[in-house]
């Protein structure tokens, strides 16, 4: 293509003339737009494919981090669910242990009171009967002395309240 000089421009709407020329600017622009106008029309409409594939695969890979994301999200509070889990079961097993140790502890020391209660009972029922009559009433301490039942170191394990705190029965 020849370069665009404006003295010769000039030179050719002399030679021709103004209408002509006007005439010739017009068919020149018309067949530019004709041949240029589809030209740009494919061009751009390439371009814009072209972006709107980038813009689909950018939403298309963002929505692929975001569902990665949410996938990790998901599985890292199923293992933190599961872990919290097991150590719930851990504690609640140690926790049964401590409870079955203290029930153990708890029937161990009813099994001694009820062996000590029956060696007492053993015990009480070995002891002569003082100071009781015949009938199971016990005897008063007067009576008790009259009939000569209390020994001097029994008197105060008998019962009689009086004499523990008495300087006198000394």
């Amino acid at each position: 293509m020849k370069k665009l000089d404006p003295v010769r421009i000039i030179e050719t709407i002399e030679k021709l003339g103004v209408r002509k020329s006007i005439k010739y600017a017009f068919i020149g622009t018309g067949c530019i737009l004709l041949v240029g106008g589809p030209v740009y029309y494919v061009l751009t409409s390439v371009k814009s494919r072209g972006k709107s594939k980038e813009q689909n695969n950018a939403s298309a890979n963002k929505q692929g981090e975001i569902k990665c994301t949410s996938e990790c999200k998901i599985r890292g509070k199923d293992q933190t669910h599961a872990h919290r889990m097991e150590e719930n079961a851990q504690v609640h097993e140690h926790h049964m242990e401590e409870i079955e140790a203290k029930k153990n502890a708890d029937i161990e020391k009813k099994e001694k009171c009820a062996e000590l209660r029956k060696d007492r009972d053993a015990e009480k029922a070995n002891q002569p009967l003082v100071g009781l009559h015949l009938n199971g009433i016990p005897e008063s301490y007067h009576e008790a002395v009259k009939s000569g039942t209390v020994h001097v170191s029994q008197e105060r394990s008998l019962g009689f309240s009086w004499l523990r705190a008495s300087p006198l029965a000394s």
